[in-house]
């Protein structure tokens, strides 16, 4: 039986090819990452391939950015997304 956990923040069980978002905070800019899940990684990591990335200081307004690589991510960190409904 494995100990890694497969599941989204939400609790739900992390699906290949779906959309996903994670945030951090690092002095004061906070980034929201937005990518399409394309594998598990060995140690049990989701490596999304990236679809946008945001990121403002305090309450000022986000700029985004468009990327094509990828990273690899805890899935307790994710929570799905619905990418219809980003703003372009």
């Amino acid at each position: 039986m494995s100990d890694i956990n497969k599941n989204d923040g939400l609790g739900n069980l992390i699906q290949m090819d779906n959309y996903y978002g994670y945030s951090t905070d690092n002095n004061g800019v906070t980034t929201v990452t937005i990518g399409k899940s394309i594998k598990t990684t060995p140690t049990g990591k989701v490596s999304l391939k990236v679809y946008s990335v945001s990121s403002g200081l305090w309450l000022h307004n986000p700029t985004f950015k468009e990327h094509t690589k990828s990273v690899s991510v805890k899935p307790m960190k994710l929570f799905p997304v619905d990418i219809s409904k980003l703003k372009k």
